[in-house]
């Protein structure tokens, strides 16, 4: 049996088209409300380069996962990611950790993990895509 592979070029399109509807239409809904899954120490003082990460635990900023990641609630620091700006862009991006690059959606090998949170995957807009990635064998699962 002769395994499918799933288009780099459909995967950089679909990022090219969330990353366009989350600047001009969204207004960055996912760095506003939710939790922010941190993967390592390093994620952590990418978003807080001044504060140890001892003193986040303990005023509950962050806090540990069982699978030793971390994860900030936007409440517990006023609803917002630190580094979104006013016209909703992100002042680390460069930097930014994992999730923050992969969301809405995470691509493992022929396996696709998407967000309905996101009004992008609500909305549709990629649906021509996610068809054209199930075509050539992705498994899709939605993560809420």
């Amino acid at each position: 049996m002769i395994k499918k592979v799933i288009s780099p070029r459909v995967i950089n399109k679909i990022k090219k088209i969330i990353n366009d509807y989350c600047i001009h239409k969204c207004d960055a809904k996912c760095c506003k409300k939710g939790k922010l899954l941190l993967q390592s120490t390093d994620e952590v003082k990418i978003i807080f380069p001044s504060i140890e990460i001892k003193k986040l635990l303990a005023n509950k900023i962050i806090q540990m996962t069982k699978f030793n990641n971390y994860t900030l609630d936007y409440n517990s620091i006023g609803g917002n990611c630190p580094h979104l700006t006013s016209n909703n862009l992100c002042n680390i991006y460069q930097l930014r950790p994992v999730i923050c690059k992969d969301f809405p959606i995470i691509f493992k090998k022929n396996t696709i993990y998407y967000s309905t949170f996101c009004p992008a995957i609500k909305n549709e807009i990629i649906q021509k895509q996610l068809s054209i990635l199930k075509k050539q064998g992705a498994t899709l699962y939605n993560m809420l």
